[in-house]
């Protein structure tokens, strides 16, 4: 599969969900770095990851910061690829990268593997040291507290 291709999944897999999908052009403008388009009005970035460990995560992360994303839809294009452990050790890494403002653009983490919702993970505000908690919601094996379906989870 190609890389366009995996944009397309995503968007036939949110919009089977009820979720407004539009995709932007690529910006033609060099050293400009735009969003994918927009999922429910929020500026949101797909990316596929296929690298192995936390730091690819953590990567993706990174990269939709650079391009102002409200929200970023992690594709795993391979269900080996994907463990909520992994995508939550990626989450810290992110969080703990010192290179980012204190006042981070990224709110919400949506992954997708076996062309399912898996995960959502939500920014949420925390009054201890003004540093923000990411609470998950998952579909599957009971994981937390926050065990919803993603229509329950407002994407």
């Amino acid at each position: 599969m190609r890389h366009g291709d995996y944009e397309l999944a995503v968007v036939s897999i949110l919009r089977n969900h009820g979720c407004l999908i539009v995709l932007e052009p690529e910006s033609n403008s060099p050293g400009v770095k735009t969003c994918d388009g927009y999922l429910d009005d929020v500026p949101m970035e797909i990316k596929a990851v296929e690298g192995i460990g936390t730091w690819a995560i953590c990567t993706k992360l990174l990269m939709a910061e650079k391009q102002h994303a409200r929200c970023i839809i992690l594709y795993f294009p391979e269900k080996k690829l994907y463990s909520t452990t992994r995508v939550e050790d990626g989450i810290g890494k992110y969080m703990a990268n010192p290179r980012l403002s204190k006042e981070r653009t990224l709110n919400q983490i949506i992954t997708i593997c076996n062309n399912e919702i898996v995960a959502i993970w939500n920014k949420k505000a925390a009054p201890i040291e003004g540093r923000s908690i990411w609470e998950g919601f998952r579909r599957e094996n009971g994981a937390n507290s926050y065990t919803l379906s993603p229509s329950e989870a407002k994407l």
